[in-house]
C-alpha cells in the first residue's frame, strides 16, 4: 500500500510517499534520498520501481521530496549540486524510526542522490546500511568550471574525457573558435579538462568528505553496495579511487560490495537495466536482513 505522509519540518512540512509491506513486521525500514533538483520519483521513475519492489520484500520505503522541491513546502535549500541539506533528510529519518518502530534504516539514493544518501547515513549514529547507485566519486560535472581546487579537488580521468570530447566535436564550428578567440569560452574549463584527460596533474580526485563519511560508517560496522553501470561514465573514476583510498578505510573496506550491470548506463534509463540493479540490490537487503522465523 502506497501513502502519502508529511513530516513537520521547519515552518512548513515534507511531502513524501511511504511504502507499507504486506508483511505485519517490516524487515526495516528504508529511505530514498534524491539529489535535490529532483523530485521523489528519481531519474526514470527508478525511485518508483525500487521502492515497490522494495515493499513487496517486506520492507517500509520512504521516497522523499525536499523542501521547495515536489509536493514539499519552504525554498530550495541548495546553491550547487554538493551543497547537500542534511536537516530534511534526518527528519524523514526520525520519522520513519517512529513509524517503523525503532527498526534498522537503509538509506539509497542515484548518482549525487546515492552521495547524498552516504552523508545522510554517516550523520546518522542509527543508520549502517547504505545503497549507493552509480554515486559520483569524483567531481559531478556540473562542479568542473567552478575553478574552486580547494572545495571541488580535480577532474576524474572519465569525466574529463567526456568533456574533452564535446570539445574536439565542436572544433570545425567557427563559432566555437569566435568564442574562443573572443574570450568567450570558459578557460577554467579548458585548463582543469586537459591536464586531466591526459593523467596528469595533481589526482587529488577522491573528495574528502565521500572518505570521510564512509570512515565514520564503515567504523560502525556498516555494510555499503556500490551499484554501477558498465558504460557509466563514473565507474572508471571509482574503480581508480576506491582502490587507492580503501587500505585507509576501517577493515579495509570490508563491508563494501560492488555490483556491475552489464551495458547499462549512468542513470540505469532502460527498464531492463533498472530491473537488474533493483534485482542486486534485493538479493543484497535479503542477506542483510533475513527473514525472521515464527517462535514455534
Amino acid at each position: 500500500m502506497e501513502e502519502p505522509v508529511r513530516i513537520n519540518f521547519g515552518k512548513g512540512e515534507l511531502f513524501g510517499m511511504l511504502h507499507n509491506p504486506n508483511t505485519v513486521m517490516p524487515r526495516a525500514a528504508i529511505l530514498i534520498v534524491n539529489s535535490r533538483v529532483e523530485y521523489r520519483v528519481g531519474p526514470h521513475r527508478f525511485y518508483v520501481h525500487a521502492a515497490r519492489h522494495w515493499a513487496k520484500q517486506g520492507f517500509l520505503v520512504l521516497r522523499l521530496d525536499y523542501p521547495g522541491n515536489g509536493d514539499s513546502d519552504g525554498d530550495a535549500l541548495y546553491s550547487h549540486m554538493d551543497s547537500f541539506p542534511i536537516k530534511p533528510a534526518l527528519a524523514a529519518v526520525s520519522f520513519l524510526q517512529e513509524r517503523s518502530g525503532g527498526l534498522d534504516m537503509v538509506i539509497a539514493g542515484l548518482c549525487m542522490g546515492a552521495r547524498n544518501a552516504l552523508y545522510v547515513a554517516a550523520a546518522s549514529q542509527s543508520v549502517r546500511h547504505l545503497l549507493a547507485f552509480a554515486m559520483p566519486f569524483s567531481d559531478a560535472t556540473p562542479d568542473i568550471g567552478r575553478g574552486d581546487e580547494t572545495e571541488t579537488g580535480t577532474v576524474g580521468k572519465a569525466v574529463a574525457r567526456s568533456v574533452l570530447s564535446g570539445y574536439i566535436a565542436r572544433l570545425s564550428n567557427m563559432r566555437s573558435w569566435s568564442r574562443f578567440l573572443t574570450g568567450k569560452s570558459d578557460y577554467g574549463v579548458i585548463k582543469r579538462v586537459l591536464p586531466a584527460a591526459a593523467g596528469i596533474g595533481r589526482n587529488r580526485i577522491f573528495k574528502e568528505p565521500v572518505f570521510r563519511s564512509m570512515e565514520t560508517l564503515l567504523g560502525r560496522n556498516g555494510e555499503i553496495l556500490f551499484s554501477f553501470g558498465s558504460n557509466d561514465v563514473f565507474l572508471p573514476d571509482f574503480r581508480d579511487q576506491f582502490a587507492l583510498v580503501k587500505p585507509r578505510l576501517p577493515y579495509e573496506a570490508d563491508g563494501c560490495s560492488v555490483e556491475i550491470i552489464e551495458n547499462a548506463n549512468h542513470t540505469f534509463s532502460r527498464l531492463t537495466w533498472q530491473d537488474a540493479a533493483i534485482s542486486n540490490s534485493s538479493t543484497w537487503l535479503e542477506r542483510q536482513f533475513p527473514l525472521k522465523q515464527p517462535a514455534s
